[in-house]
């Protein structure tokens, strides 16, 4: 009696993976049923995406541009500093680590750049202070603690906090909108804009 071959002991055609039966209620069921969910989940957050990306291509000109001048609200009113009858604050320049003086040439020739600064030879005078972020970047202020003490303050109320919420009772969508340099949004009154000159004691060679 002849023995059949290898080849002949195979099936015909390629061999077929085995394929596994999933039952109802199972943990594979649960399984594919979350992944499902978890599908459509991402296909909603991927069409409010498209919703907003719709928005912001029909107004490109609100997204900022580091290229371009700092560009400010076009309210009708402008930043005033109403400091009555005082008498100009000039307070001299801090001592500083050299590292900190080259960051603040940059940081001044870049506000040139936007036009959000200009020379000035204003009588008023605060000195430069730089912050160290938590990203190790800096952050560039004004100390205008002396200016500030000689500021009428304006009276503004905060509203309810609790009329606020019931105004957002029943919103499915909450938005946000973060202004670029948001302090710069506002333009100075040309009457107080030399009460805001700092000093710091870098430019020498520009």
């Amino acid at each position: 009696m002849r023995c059949k071959t290898r080849q002949s002991l195979l099936p015909n055609g390629p061999l077929q993976p085995k394929t596994k039966t999933i039952t109802k209620n199972t943990p594979e069921q649960q399984n594919l049923q979350q992944v499902q969910q978890d599908e459509q989940t991402n296909d909603e957050i991927t069409n409010e995406e498209f919703i907003a990306q719709t928005i912001l291509n029909e107004f490109p000109k609100l997204i900022p541009n580091d290229n371009e001048p700092q560009t400010v609200t076009n309210a009708p009113y402008m930043h005033r500093i109403d400091t009555g009858d005082a008498l100009p604050v000039h307070v001299r320049d801090y001592r500083r680590p050299f590292a900190e003086n080259e960051q603040i040439k940059k940081e001044v020739n870049e506000m040139l750049r936007k036009k959000v600064i200009e020379p000035s030879t204003s009588a008023w005078c605060s000195p430069v202070v730089m912050i160290k972020k938590h990203d190790e970047s800096w952050r560039f202020c004004v100390d205008f603690r002396k200016l500030n003490a000689v500021t009428i303050k304006d009276k503004f109320p905060i509203g309810n906090l609790n009329e606020v919420l019931d105004k957002l009772h029943g919103c499915k969508y909450l938005s946000t909108i973060d202004l670029k340099s948001g302090f710069w949004q506002i333009p100075m009154d040309p009457r107080d804009a030399h009460k805001t000159a700092f000093i710091a004691n870098v430019f020498q060679d520009l």
